[in-house]
């Protein structure tokens, strides 16, 4: 929540799909971060070696989870606003969609100015969980 501190409006966003708000869900990446790591180290940033915790798809029910488009907004530091076309249904045809990094993605993070925030998931699509998950659920590898 500490995140939001200084745009605390967010938290009150509508999330549609789920009939909730941004600070009811849990956030997830469909795709392994060791790219997206790989391209901040590139552009100078120092990213520190941590292992991603692991949760089998199988485990969130479908009826309260949600796969947001993110598309990166003009400043390229901060998603645009989603429209209905942004949230995708939670099936294993759509998470195999978006699973994977891409080359915008890459590109954006390896252009970044010494000042520039690094925000690795603004263009990554997320996986949204309406409640909470338990930590039981999660392996790492």
């Amino acid at each position: 929540m500490s995140k939001y501190a200084h745009a605390s409006e967010v938290l009150t966003r509508d999330i549609t799909p789920l009939e909730c708000t941004w600070a009811d869900v849990v956030f997830l990446s469909p795709v392994h971060p060791a790219q997206l790591f790989a391209a901040l180290r590139r552009s100078g940033r120092s990213v520190p070696d941590a292992q991603p915790w692991v949760l089998p798809a199988d485990r969130l029910d479908p009826s309260r989870t949600v796969i947001r488009l993110m598309r990166a907004g003009a400043d390229g530091h901060h998603a645009d606003a989603p429209d209905a076309d942004d949230y995708l249904p939670f099936t294993t045809a759509s998470l195999r969609a978006v699973n994977r990094v891409t080359v915008d993605a890459i590109q954006r993070l390896e252009s970044l100015l010494p000042d520039d925030p690094w925000l690795p998931w603004v263009d990554v699509p997320h996986v949204l969980y309406r409640g909470s998950i338990p930590l039981t659920w999660f392996t790492s590898r």
